[in-house]
């Protein structure tokens, strides 16, 4: 199901028949998916459109993503929750923390498109600040080195947002400039 669902996503065909079957297998056999098809569901249904159980593949997938060696799902997830603008701000916490925690070692097409969902979002998370300060910190950036949006007033959930993703994408880069040599042109093109 999930390798036929993401046939038709790349091939840009969106059977809404086909859909509504797939969630029907999907909500009666959500625990029988692997983390590899769940991912590339999820992937599939955002090039697709097709919000109606992402939820569902999110909450079952998100548990699974620490203990997979390959950074591929968690790279497709991201990617798929900033397309389809998923706002859990509970998601989004675990999401960025398998990012932090992996961003060594994310191959550039991974690293490219997780790059891209943390640039993308725009959920204020409230919690896990360590998280972003323990990556900037990873990079040898310092408190100067951030950048901090000033139209919220200080202390709200926004400016704790902005300033978290700021230290994260800053340690990003720094680890994008070592990618650099085997960035593709279509992973350049996802981090502009």
């Amino acid at each position: 199901v999930s390798n036929i669902t993401w046939a038709f996503a790349t091939l840009a065909h969106k059977d809404q028949t086909y859909l509504s079957k797939v969630d029907e297998v999907l909500l009666s056999h959500l625990d029988s998916f692997k983390v590899q098809e769940l991912s590339n569901l999820s992937w599939a249904f955002a090039k697709l459109d097709h919000v109606e159980h992402q939820d569902s593949v999110v909450a079952s997938l998100l548990p699974q993503l620490e203990e997979q060696s390959s950074a591929k799902p968690l790279a497709a997830l991201a990617w798929a929750c900033a397309k389809l603008r998923h706002d859990d701000r509970g998601s989004w916490d675990k999401i960025s923390f398998e990012i932090e925690r992996r961003l060594p070692d994310l191959n550039a097409h991974e690293f490219s498109n997780c790059l891209w969902s943390l640039a993308t979002v725009s959920f204020p998370w409230t919690t896990s600040g360590d998280r972003w300060e323990s990556a900037a910190e990873a990079a040898g950036l310092g408190e100067d080195d951030a950048i901090v949006e000033e139209s919220s007033p200080p202390n709200s959930p926004e400016t704790e947002f902005s300033e978290r993703r700021q230290r994260l994408l800053s340690a990003a880069e720094h680890r994008g400039l070592q990618l650099l040599p085997e960035l593709s042109s279509q992973a350049l093109s996802n981090t502009v």
